[in-house]
């Protein structure tokens, strides 16, 4: 079975050698250009897809609790070193110097 972010991961690569090729043919501006143009393109039919209500069982009902993790994954990557790093904040400096 193939995963979707196989395939995603995947054609980064291809997408790469593509917009590689013709990046040094036409010029780095325009594929930069066409590159935008296609993520915003692919995020406006995202927001086409149908809902639950509109197709029952067969819709994608999670696409925007899957789409929310790139957001999300900043927000836990500054909070829970944060949270783990507060308690040690909170000892005396030759605790903290002599732990570790």
């Amino acid at each position: 079975m193939v995963y979707p972010r196989c395939i995603g991961a995947n054609h980064i690569h291809l997408g790469s050698i593509v917009l590689g090729h013709f990046g040094g043919r036409i010029g780095r501006k325009r594929m930069l250009v066409v590159s935008l143009i296609t993520m915003g393109a692919a995020t406006f039919a995202i927001g086409l897809l149908p809902t639950y209500a509109v197709l029952g069982v067969a819709s994608p009902r999670s696409r925007a609790f899957l789409g929310s993790f790139p957001q999300v994954g900043l927000a836990l990557g500054l909070t829970l070193p944060t949270l783990i790093f507060t308690p040690l904040v909170a000892l005396p400096i030759d605790a903290f110097e002599g732990w570790g």
